[in-house]
């Protein structure tokens, strides 16, 4: 008789039966325990029950917590349950050390050694530079996360007037040469890479933070401005633009542009931007529009022309009032003037590149 089974006929041989263990490694203990222990130091800060506690120091030290963390990874390769009671004792150890940075880090020497201070402190500073010989002006600001307003002066003898807060170093540079006044404003923060990898830094440059310029109307002046994830009002209705270029970000913006003959060059980036567009001259704008938000407001008598050679995902509204479309060229791009733009000495041209965000154009009423 032939055994069945096996291809060949020969006898099938035994399947290995296959056992699952339950895995000894350690359990880790780090997290849960300090999960607790941060809950238990939280809760007793809230009700009063802790002194003042010393949070730069907490997050200056913790470098420590990624050895710690690789500690425990180490003793868990420990069988049972000495690895669990070995990260049990190290998750105790790490609580004791950060708890003793957050209650004692003035009187621990350690502590002290590794210069872990409280949050710099914020410089407030006036600064100006005269007008004197001062006949046209090229003027960079830099003004980052800190929130800004930006005007005319006023019955003032000086170029530049500016109240500043920071934290770092001011950059505060003038060259003047035949009638020139080239400036230059800006911060620097600590080149040290050991400031970079500390928590406390990397918020302090947006707290406490802002600025008020102004500069003198009557200096026509080349301004570039440098925007970032800080408000920034533009009241630029009284000064004399030679050009203008803006690189903006993430934070609001609310402009106000002044008449006369110049050009200007926006880049949006992502924040929300309101412009009152010029109440007098002849302009052409161009705007590179992101996934923020551009809003123009055209006033009274002046005329407009709106070119959109690439448009993005983001709606276009043009109040059908005054515009009207003389070109399409697809996708929703095409040109749209107001009725007396040809004729008009008063008119502003606006070059859109779009994003994701809405671009809209309305009157002033």
């Amino acid at each position: 008789m032939t055994e069945t089974g096996s291809p060949q006929g020969g006898k099938q041989k035994p399947r290995k039966m296959i056992i699952k263990t339950q895995s000894r490694r350690a359990v880790s203990m780090l997290f849960p325990v300090m999960l607790i222990a941060a809950g238990v130091v939280i809760l007793l800060s809230a009700t009063g029950r802790l002194p003042d506690l010393n949070w730069s120091a907490l997050l200056q030290l913790w470098p420590l917590l990624l050895i710690f963390i690789g500690l425990d990874i180490i003793v868990r390769l420990l069988p049972r349950p000495l690895g669990t009671i070995l990260s049990f004792l190290l998750a105790i150890f790490a609580v004791l050390i950060f708890f003793g940075a957050l209650i004692f880090a003035d009187e621990i020497p350690l502590i002290g050694d590794l210069n872990l201070e409280s949050a710099q402190e914020v410089v407030n500073e006036q600064i100006s530079y005269p007008l004197d010989g001062v006949n046209k002006a090229d003027i960079t600001l830099n003004l980052g996360s800190r929130d800004t307003t930006l005007s005319s002066l006023a019955n003032s003898d000086s170029l530049i007037e500016a109240d500043v807060s920071y934290v770092g170093k001011l950059i505060f540079d003038v060259h003047t040469s035949d009638g020139l006044a080239i400036v230059e404003l800006d911060t620097m923060e600590s080149s040290d890479w050991t400031e970079w990898i500390n928590p406390v830094r990397w918020f302090e440059s947006a707290v406490g933070s802002s600025w008020k310029i102004g500069l003198a109307s009557d200096v026509p002046t080349t301004l570039d401005l440098e925007l970032g994830s800080g408000s920034a009002g533009l009241n630029l209705e009284d000064l004399t633009l030679s050009s203008l270029t803006i690189d903006g970000s993430s934070g609001h913006v609310d402009l106000a542009l002044p008449g006369g003959d110049y050009d200007m060059f926006y880049d949006s980036g992502s924040g929300p931007v309101d412009i009152k567009l010029p109440s007098s001259g002849d302009h052409s704008f161009k705007f590179e529009t992101g996934s923020g938000s551009v809003s123009f407001v055209l006033p009274d008598g002046v005329e407009a022309m709106v070119v959109i050679d690439n448009r993005g995902s983001g709606a276009v509204k043009l109040d059908d009032s005054l515009f009207q479309r003389i070109r399409n060229y697809g996708d929703g791009a095409g040109i749209w003037v107001t009725a007396g733009f040809e004729e008009a000495t008063d008119r502003v041209e606006l070059l859109l590149d779009t994003g994701s965000g809405s671009v809209s154009v309305t009157s002033e009423n």
